[in-house]
């Protein structure tokens, strides 16, 4: 006999959270953002402080708002490296998100202020403010401003090019090649000019091989995410032709392991998880329904002929529970569902129980 399972409580209890929301999570952010390689690659760097006043139980992800006047111009929603259910008290979570800007999309002028706003993002996709001094209508609490340098929106021509250049030889001389990449690369990208993108290429090539930088964390966990995505869906393939044979038990096996799967993900805040796990949770229930609740119609003869003939209902209890240990449980679970549902108050309650066990027993209880 094999246990087997995973905990379908994880779900229940993250959409209890959701449901449940606090008026505002126990953590405050503060976010500074670096614009020092905004005109040249296009990129700014946020760096975010979270001030965990009490223990958070719940699992979030982030929501990062960028707005101009009231209209966003980003939005940024990303699970942290660190899962919020092991924030604790007294604890500083940090750490840093790349804000990709692009010329002219959207159309921002040099020295634009940008006003950020945050929140966490319960498994319900609503929003769960953070601890603030007030907060917007749609609950993002503001955590922040910068001020935006620019990004140079005009066609490029061939001095723009040589001035990358330029730029780029200064960083990979300095012993910065992956600054001197960025340069280049940026500009490469905003010229449809293939005489400039050829001198663009090959000044990349001069600025030579260099180790890569390590992945982000979202990198990370699209890697991790993609690992896990086409694991299961082999064993979702190999579950339904378990099915297909009438492989109950192994089918079943196979859904508990891709249910721990996405258990993972759930804690970790990976945005549709839940609705895959909520999925997984169904056809669990259907394949447990058929294994204890389908049985023949000589099975059903055999358990109503015991009902008629067992006119006392604590002796049709011991005989269920003896036909159970025997292993006709299909028998057995019929009886005890006719107990269950009597107008005996004695035996209703023991029934209960005893099928609830039997069913517990006879899920575990893998075939060889």
């Amino acid at each position: 006999m094999h246990r087997h399972g995973f905990e379908l409580g994880t779900f229940a209890a993250v959409l209890a959270a959701g449901a449940a929301a606090q008026t505002s999570a126990p953590v405050s952010l503060r976010v500074t953002v670096d614009t020092a390689a905004v005109a040249a690659t296009g990129r700014a760097s946020a760096k975010l402080a979270f001030s965990v006043s009490d223990d958070v139980d719940a699992v979030y992800s982030v929501r990062l708002d960028l707005q101009v006047d009231g209209h966003r111009v980003m939005r940024r929603d990303h699970a942290p490296p660190k899962s919020t259910r092991t924030w604790r008290k007294g604890e500083t979570v940090e750490y840093e998100l790349p804000l990709p800007f692009r010329a002219g999309d959207p159309p921002l002028d040099p020295n634009t202020t940008i006003t950020l706003r945050a929140g966490f993002l319960g498994a319900d996709g609503y929003v769960v403010p953070l601890a603030g001094a007030r907060r917007d209508r749609d609950d993002l609490v503001p955590v922040g401003t910068f001020v935006f340098p620019g990004i140079d929106s005009a066609a490029i021509d061939e001095a723009a090019v040589d001035a990358a250049i330029r730029a780029a030889n200064e960083s990979a001389r300095a012993g910065r090649p992956g600054e001197a990449w960025d340069r280049i690369e940026f500009v490469f990208r905003r010229t449809e000019n293939y005489v400039f993108k050829a001198k663009l290429r090959d000044a990349l090539r001069q600025v030579g091989k260099f180790d890569p930088p390590e992945p982000t964390f979202e990198e990370q966990a699209i890697v991790r995410g993609r690992i896990a995505d086409e694991r299961r869906r082999y064993l979702r393939r190999e579950s339904s032709r378990m099915l297909g044979r009438g492989e109950l038990h192994g089918a079943l096996l196979i859904l508990d392991a891709i249910g721990g799967s996405l258990a993972e993900d759930v804690d970790r805040a990976v945005l549709g998880a839940l609705d895959d796990a909520e999925r997984v949770t169904q056809d669990r229930d259907d394949i447990v329904q058929r294994i204890t609740r389908s049985p023949t119609q000589a099975e059903k003869t055999v358990a109503r002929d015991w009902i008629e003939q067992l006119d006392s209902s604590s002796r049709l209890l011991e005989k269920a529970r003896a036909l159970a240990k025997s292993g006709d449980r299909a028998v057995a679970r019929q009886i005890l569902h006719h107990l269950s549902h009597s107008g005996d108050d004695k035996t209703r309650g023991p029934a209960a129980e005893a099928r609830d066990a039997l069913d517990e027993a006879w899920i575990a209880d893998v075939p060889a």
